[in-house]
């Protein structure tokens, strides 16, 4: 059995990026996580979206909390984790549909306790 993978998404008025960030998560080959979407107080649609989406998804959880910050969020988001990794993205990021099992992969065969990524920026023009 493979390890569960906690994912921290910190969520402050994204609803324009919100559901292709979140079905870049759910497009994982690595399907083995949870979700855990931390409202930060969004006042736009986000809350919506998520519930939307959790409603058919086990694996996304929702925490609600007044507007505290990205960083609070993140911490708030960790306390709840169950997994035996913890992973971040922020509302208008994308997961490469490999980029778990990637990660896993490579923590595994490095015995490694922490990977480190590069970003790639991608503006729509290529």
């Amino acid at each position: 059995m493979t390890d569960l993978i906690s994912i921290i998404l910190p969520v402050y008025n994204c609803d324009q990026w919100l559901t292709n960030t979140i079905k870049s998560v759910q497009k994982q080959t690595y399907s083995n996580f949870e979700l855990i979407c931390v409202d930060d107080g969004s006042t736009d649609h986000s809350l919506e979206i998520i519930k939307r989406i959790m409603a058919s998804d086990h694996r996304i959880k929702l925490i609600c909390e007044e507007n505290l910050g990205a960083c609070y969020a993140r911490n708030n988001g960790v306390s709840y984790a169950r997994g035996s990794y913890i992973a971040f993205l922020d509302g208008d990021d994308l997961y490469a549909p490999d980029f778990l099992q990637a990660n896993y992969d490579a923590i595994k065969k490095y015995k490694a306790d922490v990977s480190m990524v590069n970003i790639i920026q991608n503006d729509g023009t290529n």
